[in-house]
């Protein structure tokens, strides 16, 4: 088995980029032009333009936190990669170990149901269902669950329908990639589905 290198993590770097002379002078632009980190109202063109540069500065002094982090975390995503790794080929024998034993139990389980029906069937008396039902004892951990599968036509309005009436999903939950779908699909409308503009503020430089 491979040894893992010990590692060392430059968290130094983070805090100097934190107190660098880039992120001080973005926390003083905030200071300027806020109380308390809410931005002040936009009076005129030359407030726009401020608020735009403002953005964007405060957005460098972001990002060179986030490369710093990065760069210090870098080390430790490679290493926790590589101990998932080692944990996947040493569990995974023992996971497949399990499942095939699983698989050997509920194929005896099965069997021995179908033998067990055989006698009752069988049995004749009273106490021949006693013992009957005591051979069998020893089958536990047997549970049935129910599952769903496509097995044909499916009649995806009621599935629908069903899904929202429970509860379990809201519509919300399928509008989210839905317009991106339409243009894909060449559908420009759909009964119900209203498409609507929303204007957001974008920060070019």
């Amino acid at each position: 088995m491979n040894s893992i290198a010990k590692i060392t993590i430059p968290i130094e770097k983070l805090y100097q980029t934190i107190n660098s002379a880039e992120v001080l002078s973005a926390q003083q632009l905030i200071e300027r032009n806020s109380y308390e980190g809410v931005a002040y109202p936009i009076e005129n063109v030359m407030h726009y333009t401020a608020a735009s540069n403002a953005i964007a500065e405060v957005n460098k002094a972001i990002k060179a936190i986030q490369d710093a982090r990065k760069m210090v975390t870098g080390p430790l995503d490679a290493y926790k990669k590589e101990l998932m790794r080692i944990e996947s080929d040493a569990t995974m024998p023992l996971q497949s170990f399990i499942a095939s034993t699983k698989t050997a139990m509920l194929n005896y389980t099965q069997e021995c149901e179908k033998q067990f029906a055989v006698e009752q069937q069988s049995a004749t008396t009273l106490d021949e269902l006693v013992e009957v039902g005591l051979k069998h004892d020893h089958i536990k951990g047997i549970r049935t669950i129910r599952k769903v599968r496509i097995a044909g036509e499916v009649d995806w309005l009621k599935v629908l329908g069903v899904l929202f009436g429970s509860g379990m999903y809201k519509p919300e939950d399928f509008t989210q990639n839905l317009l991106k779908a339409m243009e894909k699909c060449g559908v420009d409308s759909i009964p119900g589905i209203e498409i609507y503009e929303e204007k957001i503020q974008t920060i070019t430089r």
